[in-house]
């Protein structure tokens, strides 16, 4: 089987992430423009950011953080939530429902972290709220083992 002409794959333009060996050996291959290809990263996402240990947003921060970003998605033409991480800019930042003062308070400690590191400041939200989650789910599992 041949491959399949480019018009018929073609979706809207969408973020596609890095470029990576396609899911099946027939797939399309080569760089279409409305693909919009992102440069792969130079650093792994397993590896723990260090510094900034002393000004760390609290578990519940970092997740009305998260869940802001990610509630700027606009199902009509697929865009927004925590890609592009839009809720830095107006007018999501200062809607009374994202909490401005806290959303400020905690983009002013990941933003820095973000060029630190090389990522984008949407993946830092995410991470960042991931990694809290953890902290928060090994709290719980310390008191859970307690006896009472």
């Amino acid at each position: 089987m041949a491959h399949v002409p480019r018009g018929v794959v073609q979706p809207p333009h969408r973020d596609m992430g890095p470029k990576a060996p396609p899911p099946r050996p027939r797939a399309c291959l080569g760089d279409f423009i409305w693909q919009g290809p992102v440069p792969a990263g130079s650093t792994s996402t397993t590896e723990r950011p260090g510094g900034h240990q002393g000004q760390r947003p609290s578990i519940s921060e970092m997740v009305e953080t998260a869940w802001a970003s990610a509630s700027t998605f606009r199902g009509s033409d697929m865009r927004g939530g925590a890609n592009g991480a839009r809720i830095r800019l107006a007018p999501q930042k200062d809607w009374a429902g994202n909490k401005p003062e806290q959303l400020s308070r905690v983009l002013s400690l990941l933003e820095p972290l973000a060029a630190a590191h090389g990522a984008s400041v949407a993946d830092t939200i995410v991470l960042a709220r991931k990694r809290r989650h953890r902290d928060g789910e090994r709290r719980v599992r310390a008191l859970l083992r307690r006896p009472w």
